[in-house]
């Protein structure tokens, strides 16, 4: 599957801020479900290499990793890193914390593209917030 990326808004055609109805009603019903220490739920789509995380029913953080494909402006952002560095450089603080690349402003945060380790990339798309606790031990990051 590809997905689009739009900071703010999701994995597109995933949006943050979608109902579970409407996600499942696009997606079927989810591989499964799992609760990790917090009252947020996370939903599974194996098939398209997709994990949301729920809260109260809404979707607030959305997960892809390869093979399903992410293009931010048309451009896969699994092939070179251009596509990943022009990504942060529209952040004007990205960090690095807990092994991923964070992009608090876009809402967006990678890990295993800036680093080289393929068997580790994934894109996260986040709500304001959800990625705040991870902010404690950032170090700036320039790519």
């Amino acid at each position: 599957m590809i997905f689009d990326l739009q900071p703010g808004r999701g994995l597109l055609p995933v949006e943050l801020g979608m109902s579970v109805a409407a996600l499942t009603a696009m997606l079927g019903d989810g591989t499964r479900r799992a609760q990790f220490g917090s009252p947020d739920e996370s939903l599974f789509f194996a098939a398209a290499d997709l994990r949301v995380t729920l809260r109260d029913e809404r979707v607030i953080e959305i997960s892809v990793t390869p093979p399903s494909d992410i293009h931010v402006d048309g451009v896969s952002i699994w092939h070179g890193a251009k596509t990943w560095r022009a990504l942060v450089a529209r952040e004007p603080s990205p960090v690095l914390a807990v092994g991923f690349v964070i992009l608090p402003t876009l809402g967006v945060a990678f890990t295993g593209l800036h680093d080289g380790d393929r068997s580790q990339r994934a894109v996260t798309v986040f709500a304001e917030g959800v990625w705040d606790a991870s902010m404690d031990d950032a170090e700036p990051f320039t790519a």
